[in-house]
This record gives C-alpha cells, structure tokens and sequence, in this order.
C-alpha cells in the first residue's frame, strides 16, 4: 500500500499539463520545489497574469511582454517618488513626444468622430476611459484585434483596411500593438481660437502659483444648465454632470488635474462638438467666464 504522500505526489506529476491544474510555470525536472508560484508573490506569477499558461507550459507572446514592460515602464517613471512639478514635467515631455502629425485619412477620423458623437460631447472622452479600463491597470496599450472589436462595441466602426492603416502609422514596432491614446490624441484638430479659450480657462482656475488645477474647485464651478444638451432636453442636468465628472478618469491624482490633462480634456470635448456656439456654451456650463 502507498503512502498517501506517494499517491498525491503521483496525481500531480501525472496531471501536470490538464487544463484544470492550476500552476505557475515549471522550472526543471521539479515544478512543485521550482516553480515560481511558489517563490514570488502572486501577481508576480505568469500563472496569475495569463489564465492559459496553466494548461500548458507555453510562453507569454513577446509582442505582448514587451508592450506591457513598456507601459509598466513609464508608469512607474512617473510614480517613482518624485515631486509634483517632476512629474508635470515629465508629462510634460510624454506629451511633447506624442504631438506628432496625424497622417491618417480624413474619412478615417470622421468615421470614428461620428461614432464617439453618438454619444454626445463627450463621446471621445468615454471611448478613451472604456479602453482604459478594460485593463486593471489601465494600459494605454492595446492589440490589433482588440482595438477594432473594442471600437465597435462602440458604435465606432472601422473596417480591416482602417485598422491596417492606423496601425501602419502608429504600430512603429510592427507589433500588433499601437498606444491608443496617442493615436486618438492626434485625431484632435482644435481651432486657434477654441485653444485660446482652453487655454484662458485653464489660468481662470488654475491653483494660484501652481501648474496645476485642483479638481475639487474644478467641480464646485459647474452649472450644466447653460449646457447645449440640457437646453435642447437632449439629457438631464444630472446627467450631464455625471458625464463631465466621471470621464475625468484617471487623469486626476489626489484632486490635481495636470494643465496637459486639463488641455486634452477639452480637446476631447471639442472634438464632439461641431458648432463654436455650442463649445462656449460648455464652457461657460463648466465653469468658463
């Protein structure tokens, strides 16, 4: 008769690649002593970040690894202790980067405006939140096969020849994988004359002395019934105020909105909005004088 440790030690090693073993990956002739789910933390395992791995001892898609590693990479650049004003400066120089030419058509970025303008004013805005928040960690990065599903989940619909050229532009890599909030950035094409406003708005409630605007103060301004789309009962005021607050996202970090977050906001808006009138009547329903 065996010892009941000889019979368990048998079951496991028989049944190491069925798909209801849950294990990290094996290391050697010894998983069980070697195996990373039993030396690291959890969320460091490759078993708890890719359910598939548990099957089989297959490795993570390097096009993948290095996507994330990247992301990781600048999030953590950004989170690594230092000040405020390093940090906006740090922003600073992401976004300058980031500024680069849209060479993508005309008839792309109108069909992905006119999806996100369902939606209403700020339809840009909640396309860019939903993508983020399909990952826990909210990545800014995203596959070729994801982008296009997730966009016309939607209402924005792309065909395989848009994606294709969206990604021969922004996929510099050749990786499947394109940072979608710097191609949706550069779809923006604001008016001098709406920037100025932004831009006047921005010192209006900007911190006094500070690069940065309080969200707390951003908030208290609002009246959304000077708001086109409560002037037309299009939605409630309510509403409108639930929209405007919750698609801040994660752009604001211990109620400071940096001014390159606080610019991207209403460039996101204006976007979605086609008539001048109705911009300066957002504005002024946030806040604007």
């Amino acid at each position: 008769m065996k010892e009941p440790e000889e019979e368990g030690t048998s079951f496991w090693l028989s049944n190491i690649n069925s798909p209801d073993i849950y294990r990290s990956f094996i290391k050697g002739n010894n998983p069980w002593a070697r195996s990373s789910g039993f030396t690291q933390k959890l969320q460091n395992t490759r078993g708890a970040f890719q359910y598939y791995q548990n099957a089989f001892n297959s490795p993570l898609n390097s096009n993948y690894v290095h996507a994330i590693e990247e992301d990781k990479k600048l999030r953590e650049k950004l989170k690594a202790g230092v000040s405020l004003e390093q940090n906006n400066n740090i922003n600073n120089q992401i976004e300058e980067q980031k500024e680069k030419p849209c060479t993508i058509s005309n008839e792309i970025i109108a069909k992905i405006i006119k999806g996100c303008s369902i939606r209403g004013w700020v339809g840009l805005r909640q396309l860019k939140c939903y993508l983020r928040n399909l990952s826990a960690h909210k990545s800014d990065i995203i596959n070729k096969n994801d982008f296009k599903y997730f966009l016309a989940n939607q209402a924005v619909l792309l065909n395989d020849n848009d994606i294709d050229a969206i990604f021969e532009v922004y996929d510099t890599n050749k990786r499947d994988f394109i940072n979608y909030i710097q191609f949706l950035n550069s779809i923006n094409q604001v008016s001098e004359s709406r920037k100025a406003q932004i831009e006047s708005f921005k010192e209006q409630v900007k911190a006094p002395g500070q690069n940065y605007i309080l969200f707390s103060y951003l908030v208290s301004l609002i009246d959304m019934n000077y708001h086109p789309e409560a002037i037309r009962f299009l939605k409630t005021v309510p509403d409108l105020e639930n929209e405007y607050k919750m698609n801040w996202d994660n752009l604001k970090e211990d109620n400071r909105i940096s001014e390159n977050n606080f610019r991207q906001y209403f460039y996101d808006i204006s976007a979605c909005v086609e008539k001048d009138e109705d911009f300066n009547k957002i504005l002024k329903a946030v806040g604007y004088k």
